[in-house]
């Protein structure tokens, strides 16, 4: 088996077996963090007519005629036919699951379709971001960054010493496969031609060599010694004010200094520019060292220079966008699954006293899922709020010989043409995009109160919302795991059910009685939530799709999958979303098609329901086009809100139960 070499960059050529490369997650082969994956099932294939039964309903909910919704039946009807197309792709994908040496039936494809074959910027469609709020105490930019630093480094050696539980779902806790976490640390994309992209683990079990971190600041890099080394998790992590004292120096060498036309600015370009780029880099002898260090590091830390406005999607522009006019990409490293940035705040401290410390994380997705970095992220700022973090040595920051970093010295000569192009064309990229960020004026609880599953209400009322702005329901996409399954990421939920636009249909309706609209809601939230449970299973229609369209040789032909209202329902305008921690004040990442939204969103708090809206500037639909349609989508979302909550909660403040709802 070809393996990293150790000291090299990743090479240039994807690797056969690339996943194969990357070392286990817990350095324990007893560990229960990963001894359970083994023994999860296997993805399963669907039943051909269970799935074709599923995308009937749930297409035939975004059919604008009678017309439309019969060409699609036929064409289903003769793709499931017996011994027709269908059943000959099911036949292989059948083969294709039981074959030897695979895990996943879908894991290679979905790797590639997903992901590595992606050209464009990672950043947009790919990437996403937290925003944490502010630390109880007013800290410096280099305290507080020292502290995620040690923090996240504690993560990863529990992690690698198999010291850390299995992630679990349902009330029985049921281990879930926890291979993307070997994803999480050490490793990077790689940019790449030959065939696509693909993801390099630089972290060896025979290691005993200290970890680092690189650092950026002004668009300069540096690699930081961050654990002591003697041990193949890289042995006992720096103290708090060791690494403080590092932060320090990087922070005193750049004064003064203006910003340098950062090489970090060529992992956000397109990826077939960054892989030319790439190669022209490695052209020149000290580059390989100096791009093996970036793609080795435990993590990056990104130390901005420029500060948010102080606001909400102010802050999730800076993280999300290097800046708010993306001055600070140089300070990035895109291919990075888990990049720190920490900057100093207008408002800072809490309540908004004087100027202090705030952070987030970007991470890179395509080989690592966004619920294994929540983990990390709680698990980090949980553990900065334990005394037990602290270390008992002096409060004012040291560094010795072996904690001083090393300046990532690159020679620029072969992409001199390149950066100011790459910087420009970022700039253009982030100027494309509009934010939004909403809060409603209840959360959880009152969902709770009302006997509702908080996602299943949030997803009605973002079809409530979104049937505000379009005459025409539309392909909503919101992500379920299927982490109970070897190898397993995700599936799709289908959120614009049948059940769903007869709801919204009655809230528009002025001759719609509560008891009606009441009535539909209810079916509408149970039929969610059998399509989650559906999804969760691996039972949902599109993955199996997906991997029936793989399968087609060369002379076969499917009119279903060239049907328009086939491809229109799975044109996913609204790409939804979510996660929680009651660390996170932010979270987001980008619409996924052109006319599309992308809708993250929060619903564990007690008090409010957060959504972060992102879509294009350019792109005019119904009407609207760029911040106009994001602020309507936006008052829309609050209306949707306070119109589910009336109908459900309304009548408690003093309306009569038997009156049409006045919403």
């Amino acid at each position: 088996m070809a393996t990293l070499q150790p000291g090299q960059p990743a090479p240039t050529a994807r690797p056969p077996s690339w996943k194969a490369l990357g070392p286990p997650a817990s350095l324990s082969p007893t560990s229960p963090f990963t001894a359970s994956d083994r023994l999860l099932p296997h993805l399963p294939v669907p039943p051909l007519p269970q799935t074709l039964d599923r995308l009937l309903r749930s297409a035939g909910a975004l059919a604008r005629s009678d017309a439309e919704l019969s060409e699609l039946e036929r064409k289903v009807s003769e793709f499931g036919k017996p011994g027709g197309l269908g059943e000959r792709l099911q036949a292989r994908l059948v083969e294709r699951r039981d074959g030897e040496g695979r895990s996943s039936w879908l894991e290679e494809w979905w790797d590639d379709g997903a992901y590595m074959a992606y050209r464009d910027s990672v950043v947009i469609n790919v990437s996403y971001f937290y925003g944490f709020y502010p630390p109880k105490e007013k800290l410096s930019v280099a305290r507080y960054a020292a502290q995620i630093v040690r923090s996240a480094l504690l993560f990863r050696r529990a992690m690698l010493r198999g010291e850390l539980q299995p992630d679990t779902v349902g009330k029985a806790k049921q281990p879930i496969c926890m291979d993307s976490y070997r994803f999480m640390f050490d490793a990077s994309r790689i940019p790449s031609t030959s065939p696509a992209d693909y993801v390099a683990v630089h972290r060896s079990p025979s290691s005993t060599s200290p970890v680092h971190v690189a650092v950026a600041h002004k668009g300069l890099w540096w690699a930081l010694p961050a654990t002591h080394g003697g041990e193949p998790d890289g042995g006992d992590v720096l103290e708090t004010e060791e690494i403080e004292g590092a932060l320090e120096e990087i922070l005193r060498g750049a004064e003064g200094r203006e910003d340098e036309a950062g090489v970090g600015a060529l992992t956000a370009q397109d990826r077939d520019s960054w892989a030319a780029d790439r190669a022209r880099l490695l052209s020149s002898p000290p580059n390989a060292p100096a791009l093996h260090a970036l793609e080795s590091a435990a993590f990056t830390l990104s130390l901005d220079a420029s500060s948010p406005t102080p606001t909400p999607a102010g802050r999730s522009r800076h993280l999300w966008h290097a800046g708010e006019r993306a001055q600070e990409v140089g300070n990035r490293w895109m291919d990075k699954p888990v990049q720190f940035i920490v900057w100093e705040d207008k408002e800072g401290g809490e309540g908004g006293r004087g100027v202090a410390a705030r952070a987030g994380m970007m991470g890179e997705h395509s080989a690592i899922d966004g619920t294994p970095t929540v983990r990390l992220c709680d698990a980090l700022l949980t553990t900065l709020s334990s005394p037990s973090f602290f270390s008992s040595s002096p409060s004012s920051p040291t560094t010795t010989s072996t904690t001083s970093p090393t300046q990532i010295t690159f020679d620029l000569t072969p992409v001199r043409t390149s950066l100011p192009c790459a910087h420009e064309a970022f700039r253009a990229l982030v100027d494309s995009q509009v934010l939004g960020y909403v809060r409603t004026r209840y959360g959880k609880a009152e969902i709770k109160r009302a006997g509702f599953s908080p996602d299943a209400w949030t997803q009605m009322v973002v079809q409530l919302a979104y049937s505000k702005l379009s005459p025409h329901p539309v392909g909503t996409y919101e992500a379920a795991q299927t982490r109970t399954f070897q190898r397993g990421r995700t599936e799709c939920v289908r959120s614009a059910s049948p059940e769903a636009v007869l709801w919204t249909s009655a809230m528009k309706d002025p001759a719609s009685s509560v008891e009606e609209r009441r009535k539909l809601f209810r079916e509408a939230v149970e039929r969610h939530g059998a399509n989650m449970g559906a999804a969760g299973k691996g039972e949902g229609c599109d993955r199996h799709l997906f991997g029936l369209r793989k399968l087609l040789r060369e002379g076969e032909k499917a009119e279903l999958f060239e049907d328009p209202l086939y491809q229109r329902s799975g044109h996913w305008t609204l790409s939804t979303s979510q996660i929680w921690s009651p660390h996170f004040e932010l979270y987001g990442w980008g619409e996924v098609v052109p006319d599309g939204f992308g809708v993250a969103y929060m619903v564990g708090a007690d008090n409010h329901l957060q959504f972060t809206l992102t879509n294009r500037a350019d792109v005019e639909v119904d009407g609207l086009k760029g911040q106009e349609r994001n602020d309507a989508f936006a008052r829309a979302l609050l209306e949707a809100s306070e119109e589910v909550w009336r109908l459900w909660l309304g009548w408690e403040k003093g309306e009569k139960a038997g009156e049409r709802a006045k919403l």
